[in-house]
């Protein structure tokens, strides 16, 4: 009875990237303009009164190239509610929400609950192979495992959040003394927090930290930021 309750949402983005630095120790600058053009589609299957299928296809071309790709399935996975509880299952987005996305806002293999009304948490645990570098070989098996949970609450205006991040993988030792002193770490346990205050529905003002305890190298990060009207 839900064979037609199917339905396509979807964007057409442009964005143009200035990605410079200037690295203290070596020699020079480096820039990187991106010029691009990304679409998406968002099709979704109701499969009955508490679970969907849903899925994501991408495709990007660069506008200073005159390119194109090919449409790749980007997300695919069941999503089930019941109340106040979800479940995820599948190629799904993971993004840390207690830090505004700093710590990631990509995609990992496997699942999620998320429940909780006032205070809120989340418990994932999968495969997971974006927080590695585009340098790693293409022949390296870069993927780990993941294990991650937030809590999270709001009081009136203000939002208040903590996470932990967990991932295990060889990559890790790959990167030498870049990230750990002797060469032989192949964890990363991240904790991050954070906060907003939304003074109005337009202007909202948020920080986060995140420190990695298993990194003798680039361990830590910090972030502010201010959104007005999203």
């Amino acid at each position: 009875k839900h064979a037609d309750m199917v339905k396509f949402t979807g964007y057409l983005r442009y964005d143009y990237i200035s990605d410079r630095h200037e690295e203290p120790n070596k020699d020079g600058k480096t820039k990187v303009n991106t010029d691009r053009v990304r679409f998406r589609l968002f099709p979704s299957a109701e499969v009955n009164d508490h679970w969907s299928v849903k899925a994501r296809l991408d495709t990007q071309f660069y506008m200073n190239k005159d390119d194109s790709s090919n449409v790749k399935l980007a997300r695919a996975y069941a999503d089930g509610n019941y109340g106040n509880l979800n479940i995820k299952v599948g190629k799904q987005d993971l993004y840390s929400g207690v830090d505004e996305g700093m710590f990631f806002d990509d995609a990992f293999s496997g699942a999620k609950i998320s429940f909780g009304n006032v205070l809120k948490a989340s418990l994932a645990a999968g495969r997971i192979s974006n927080f590695a570098s585009s340098a790693a070989s293409p022949n390296e098996d870069v993927a780990g495992n993941y294990q991650g949970i937030e809590l999270s609450g709001t009081a009136g205006k203000l939002f208040l959040g903590a996470g932990y991040h967990h991932i295990n993988s060889n990559y890790f030792k790959t990167l030498g003394k870049d990230y750990s002193k002797n060469s032989d770490e192949d964890n990363a346990n991240v904790w991050t927090v954070g906060a907003n205050y939304k003074f109005d529905k337009n202007v909202k003002l948020a920080a986060a930290y995140a420190n990695n305890t298993k990194a003798d190298e680039f361990d830590s990060a910090r972030s502010f930021e201010l959104d007005y009207k999203g």
